[in-house]
């Protein structure tokens, strides 16, 4: 009946009903704006308001960008540092290029209501602005379910005939596709692209070229460029097309990536323009093959864990390549491509992110192969593996729309949506802390920490007049001056200082606020924060030095050195700063610690700085530690 019901749905039915689910989990107060989403915004408001891409005067302390008034990201890992100091984008402009319609109106709404409505509806205006851009981004995952659908019924037979609406049903409507529904990350607008480009190949019609859609998608991050490669050999020696112009298919693409280039030139003096995404690939086959294995089975961030009814894509590869093998060939290389370069860069399991989060733009592609899949397990005992597979990732959707920030995961703290106690990640580039946080039930959100969350300066003031608990904890033992400090609202930490906030309060994972700080790169916050005892520890027994050094941001472990912080510190697994530095390869961090006097033969789960180094294929951060230890051993 399920199938059925699928078979017919409308595209415009489908449009409004992920569009409405989406918004639902909006409804819900997720952190739309966590980790890369407000850089990508600020680059929208340099190129709308001041028409450049110069990120300066958005990371002033007293600047007006209207997220997070008094972010600053100096030393951060979301932008890049010219040599005379100016601040640049960090990622691809594509996404904030795309972003500009709904922010302009965001902006000109959010000046146009009166204060009195926001009162009314206790709203305020960042985060009015912060969910009609979320709202944005639902419009476009809502899209690229309507072209997935397109895609399927083009190929009929080939997708697992009336099976292929159901698989585009439950792809899009279970992580890890929902997880990034609402973000403003360029993961869905590139889907959406991708399948755009396919549907196009496959139709033969349409006012736009294939090849000029597959044109833009580099333009969101150079780790998309497989997707460019391979859809221009498709539209070359693939299409079905007789009157398919091969020229073309040439000169779009490479047009634009000549275009791209001289905008990095431009900007950034390099006609190859490597985002701070793009760095740190390893092809270490000690970092290559357990990620490899870790973005498929890693409890968190794996996605035969969170959703294995995708591994059901391989029983319909026969089925799809005997009726469309140039389609199969380009969904498989496609998805190859991206897989191998996700599993070659340490962001997918290093850092706060959804699950699964760097497959999600070829997802997509792989749903016929789903639906011919579902047809071949359709009989007898092996449905059970569908129907189990699928209840499974329904039930973790359900999750995500009760409770929106469980979509984040987070290694080092042990946040994420399957495992909060034991998220670790199946590589051993940091040793795993064995000691699990307490669980305990989830407390009533204060005003006061939900005011300083949204960065409303001028209601954590009234509230305080009106004698709220200046150190109030959220359910995760978070303080209001913990998320100021974490967002690096420096006016709002400066605030809450001014009224005594207690510095040194620890949340239900032995975090401060100068840890958090520390972990977001803010160092401003981390330098008002500097009364702080710099060698607190948390559960695991990390440091407000180690956690910079976790992140790369040399200008924080400096700050952090200076008002007192042990530079040879250990986690409860051994870690120090100088190891963390070494498997990440920083080589910044590491000459800093060294002339900041880390010991070098310090041992972490048995190894040095060096043998760590060694052993992931870190060969910069092995070089400069192999200097200093040479000496040592003669």
């Amino acid at each position: 009946m399920l199938r059925r019901l699928a078979a017919s749905i409308d595209e415009r039915f489908l449009f409004i009903a992920f569009t409405v689910m989406v918004l639902l989990i909006v409804s819900r107060g997720t952190a739309s704006m966590t980790g890369a989403a407000p850089h990508y915004i600020a680059v929208t408001d340099s190129l709308l308001v001041d028409l450049d891409v110069v990120l300066d005067n958005q990371y002033e302390p007293e600047g007006d960008y209207i997220f997070y008034p008094g972010r600053t990201v100096s030393g951060a890992a979301h932008v890049r540092v010219a040599a005379d100091g100016t601040l640049l984008p960090g990622y691809g402009i594509g996404l904030s290029l795309l972003m500009i319609p709904a922010y302009a109106g965001g902006k000109i709404l959010s000046a146009t209501l009166p204060d009195a409505f926001f009162e009314l509806v206790r709203w305020d205006r960042p985060r009015l602005v912060r969910d009609l851009a979320s709202a944005f981004m639902a419009l476009l995952y809502a899209a690229a379910a309507v072209m997935t659908l397109r895609v399927v019924r083009l190929l009929g037979d080939g997708a697992g005939g009336d099976y292929g609406p159901l698989a585009v049903v439950i792809a899009f409507a279970t992580p890890p596709m929902l997880s990034m529904s609402l973000l403003v990350y360029p993961e869905i607008p590139v889907a959406l692209l991708t399948m755009w480009f396919a549907y196009r190949v496959l139709s033969g019609s349409g006012p736009i070229p294939a090849s000029a859609v597959l044109a833009v998608i580099p333009w969101f991050g150079l780790r998309y460029l497989p997707i460019t490669l391979v859809g221009a050999a498709w539209l070359i020696w693939g299409s079905r097309r007789e009157d398919r112009n091969r020229w073309q298919a040439l000169i779009v693409p490479a047009g634009s990536l000549l275009g791209l280039a001289m905008v990095g030139l431009w900007i950034y003096g390099s006609v190859v323009p490597l985002t701070n995404f793009d760095r740190g690939l390893s092809l270490s086959s000690n970092h290559w093959v357990p990620a490899a294995l870790g973005l498929l089975l890693d409890p968190d961030f794996g996605l035969l864990v969170i959703a294995p009814f995708w591994g059901v894509a391989v029983a319909g590869l026969t089925r799809t390549r005997r009726h469309d093998s140039r389609y199969l060939s380009f969904a498989v290389a496609v998805f190859a491509t991206t897989f191998a370069a996700a599993a070659a860069t340490p962001i997918w399991w290093g850092g706060l992110s959804p699950s699964a989060r760097l497959l999600v733009p070829t997802l997509p592609l792989l749903v016929p192969l789903l639906g011919a899949g579902m047809w071949v397990l359709a009989n007898g005992w092996r449905r059970l593996i569908v129907f189990a597979s699928v209840g499974w990732a329904l039930l973790l959707a359900v999750v995500l729309v009760i409770e929106p920030v469980s979509l984040w995961t987070d290694p080092v703290r042990g946040h994420g949506l399957m495992s909060p106690r034991f998220a670790r990640g199946w590589i051993d580039a940091a040793p795993a802390d064995t000691e699990e946080p307490v669980a305990e039930a989830l407390l009533p959100e204060p005003r006061l920490v939900m005011a300083a969350y949204n960065g409303a300066t001028a209601r954590v003031r009234t509230l305080l007049a009106e004698g709220d608990d200046i150190n109030a904890i959220d359910g995760n033992g978070r303080t209001a001056l913990m998320l100021a400090a974490a967002r690096g609202n420096t006016g709002m930490v400066s605030t809450l200082l001014e009224a005594a906030a207690d510095v040194n309060v620890q949340d239900r994972d032995g975090w401060t606020a100068i840890m958090y700080a520390a972990r977001a790169g803010e160092i401003r916050s981390v330098r008002r924060l500097s009364d702080t005892d710099a060698n607190l520890q948390s559960r695991l027994g990390w440091t407000p030095l180690t956690l910079a050094a976790l992140g790369g941001y040399t200008a924080v472990a400096r700050s952090l050195v200076r008002a007192g912080a042990d530079v040879n510190a250990r986690s409860h697994a051994g870690l120090t700063a100088l190891v963390r530095a070494a498997q990440n390869d920083d080589v910044e961090m590491i000459e800093y610690l060294l002339v900041a006097g880390s010991e070098p033969e310090t041992l972490a789960d048995g190894r040095t700085a060096l043998q760590w180094a060694e052993r992931l294929g870190r060969t910069r951060a092995a070089e400069i530690l192999r200097a200093v230890s040479e000496p040592a051993g003669r």
